[in-house]
């Protein structure tokens, strides 16, 4: 889907705007030699993580016209002393955007808060009107990562007008 879908947002592109196009499949080719190359690895560092989700963002902004709109506020001395495992952050990003309803009329902000103690994404419950088959798989995967790499328990707040996700990072030995 994630392919399909890009495409046919690049294709709508070229013709509207060929510098935007180009940008995109530059942050789209991007997208996929970090999953390529990071799918070996047990965990890496939040900067990359950071720089992937960043791409992914900008792709979601332009594909869904400022639907949703992802604030990071960095709170943390530096973020090449931590790590996690690679892609948690987008598996976070695309519950966000398979789950929660936002339109560029009323866009669902989303708060990605990053401390010491770990990494928060947060945001305003407003669920989308359709038949989920598989709900909650891409968190129970991510949980079960942490368990198997780390020991670490992700932590899930489900409350009534908004759902909270903490990632525990891990400290880099250096």
């Amino acid at each position: 889907h994630f392919l399909f879908n890009n495409l046919n947002t690049l294709d709508g592109l070229i013709e509207k705007d060929p510098k935007l196009a180009q940008t995109y499949l530059h942050k789209m080719s991007g997208l996929y030699r970090y999953v390529l190359t990071s799918s070996e690895q047990e965990l890496i560092s939040l900067k990359k993580e950071l720089d992937f989700a960043r791409q992914y963002i900008f792709l979601l902004e332009n594909r869904f016209g400022g639907a949703y709109q992802f604030d990071i506020d960095l709170d943390i001395p530096s973020v090449e002393n931590y790590l996690l495992p690679p892609t948690s952050l987008q598996t976070l990003i695309v519950n966000v955007v398979k789950h929660i309803l936002g339109t560029p009329e009323e866009p669902l902000i989303t708060k990605i808060n990053i401390q010491e103690e770990g990494l928060e994404i947060s945001q305003a419950k407003r669920p989308k009107f359709q038949v989920e088959t598989q709900l909650g798989t891409g968190l129970q995967n991510l949980k079960t990562r942490y368990q198997l790499i780390a020991g670490m328990d992700i932590i899930v707040l489900d409350k009534s007008d908004t759902f909270t996700v903490r990632l525990p990072l891990i400290h880099q030995e250096t």
